[in-house]
């Protein structure tokens, strides 16, 4: 999932698997410079993730199929200057074999407040 205002300035929350391994990621690029900000494990088969924007601030969140609380990963500041556009997709994957994603449940929500 991606909050992106250019391909120099995004915030993106990602499942990734790393040897063996899997992670929720959010990572912030602002002026063509890429960061991660924090790494949580998640062994969950299906993913939830949540990206909520407040006062400057962008938050990633993390829940598995069953759970009832929302994770937080971490938060930082929104990227870049301008309209933003949000989006999800899929990218890497193994070299041989099944390389599918699927995506259900899209919702952007302006929350009053």
């Amino acid at each position: 999932m991606h909050w992106y205002v250019d391909d120099g300035n995004y915030v993106k929350l990602v499942r990734e698997m790393v040897k063996g391994d899997v992670f929720v990621v959010l990572s912030r690029e602002q002026g063509g410079i890429p960061v991660e900000i924090k790494r949580v494990p998640h062994n969950e088969e299906e993913t939830h993730l949540r990206l909520s924007c407040s006062g400057g601030k962008i938050t990633g969140q993390v829940r598995g199929f069953d759970a009832d609380e929302w994770r937080t990963v971490d938060s930082c500041d929104l990227p870049g200057k301008g309209e933003a556009r949000v989006g999800l997709a899929a990218y890497g994957g193994a070299e041989k074999g099944d390389r599918t994603a699927r995506f259900t449940k899209f919702r952007l929500l302006k929350v009053a407040k």
